[in-house]
């Protein structure tokens, strides 16, 4: 199986790509970059690019798609049923 690379996940600055200055719709754009890279790496196996992204995040300064895509991976790793409210 070929292992590709989401183009967002190519460079730091790749992750501009898109990037609205709208907080919500670039929250929303992380959070789909989140989903996107979690059904690449089920599909892949490709594990490592978990590692890659944050690697990635590491070296821009955070804004709205980097929160969205950080908060997408939170929810998918927390126990639901240790969510309180």
């Amino acid at each position: 199986m070929q292992l590709v690379i989401p183009d967002f996940l190519i460079s730091a600055d790749a992750w501009n790509a898109g990037l609205t200055g709208d907080w919500a719709k670039d929250n929303a754009i992380g959070r789909q970059r989140a989903d996107a890279l979690q059904a690449n790496i089920r599909m892949t196996g490709n594990y490592p690019l978990l590692s890659h992204a944050i690697t990635l995040l590491r070296e821009r300064p955070r804004d709205g798609i980097e929160i969205g895509f950080l908060q997408r991976l939170s929810e998918m790793i927390a126990p639901t049923h240790l969510i309180i409210g």
